[in-house]
């Protein structure tokens, strides 16, 4: 490794980010911005154009590759600083909410070509406000809340540490103090949603689907997750009550 304080040159040459605000060179076209990028970070003019043709396929730029980068949509420029990073041969990635702005599609181009970066054996640090993003690309995850880090582990980790680590929702003749014997349920827009342990969440199925209620069941998701930890914290401050 190297120290961070007084080996900067080689530290920077081994990472790369795309900050939460990004400000390309304007005047640039796509292609000009993405390659002059490589080649400031010390890539052979060949192996610059080569890795900048890689990207623009990649993340759907092809048809922008002529544009000026004044020209693009904010979505369309967020993708562009994506291409500039993930061009490179950084061994250690930032991502700073790097599919903000994009559509869904865009975003899907984007996390697959996160995956890439992983697969040829590079570490990517991603902050992202979507759980689903962070639970799909992550394999450790930490979930910070107010500026406080409250869980890290994998994901398999962090559904051993809730209470409830299945969810079921039912649509049916229910009611709510029936199901709360079997977990945490409350009323959605359309039925109910129920946090359970395996054998409850199971039992809750099957007696659902004896009824002829429309059910669904499964491991809770980081979204869930994060919401009973939050929710746990607030009950415990609560109990405690105000610091003197």
């Amino acid at each position: 490794g190297h120290d961070v304080m007084t080996e900067t040159d080689q530290v920077r040459a081994r990472i790369a980010c795309v900050p939460q605000e990004s400000r390309p060179l304007y005047f640039l076209t796509v292609e000009e911005a993405i390659r002059l990028n490589l080649r400031l970070r010390g890539m052979t003019g060949r192996l610059a154009r080569a890795r900048t043709q890689d990207v623009l396929a990649e993340l759907s730029l092809n048809e922008l590759a002529s544009r000026p980068i004044s020209r693009l949509s904010g979505g369309q420029r967020r993708r562009v600083m994506v291409a500039m990073v993930l061009g490179t041969e950084a061994e250690l990635i930032f991502l700073d909410e790097p599919t903000t702005g994009l559509d869904p599609i865009a975003r899907r181009e984007v996390w697959e070509a996160i995956r890439r970066a992983t697969r040829e054996g590079r570490t990517t640090l991603l902050t992202t406000h979507y759980l689903d993003e962070a639970e799909t690309l992550s394999g450790r995850l930490a979930l910070i809340e107010r500026g406080r880090l409250i869980l890290e582990g994998s994901p398999q980790d962090l559904r051993g540490r809730v209470r409830s680590p299945y969810r079921v929702t039912v649509e049916g003749s229910f009611s709510v103090e029936e199901l709360r014997s079997f977990g945490t349920a409350r009323a959605i827009e359309h039925g109910f949603l129920v946090f359970a342990g395996e054998e409850s969440a199971r039992r809750l199925a099957q007696e659902a689907l004896r009824r002829g209620a429309r059910v669904a069941f499964g491991p809770v998701d980081l979204e869930d997750i994060f919401l009973e930890v939050v929710g746990r914290r607030i009950e415990d401050d609560a109990e405690e009550g105000p610091a003197e």
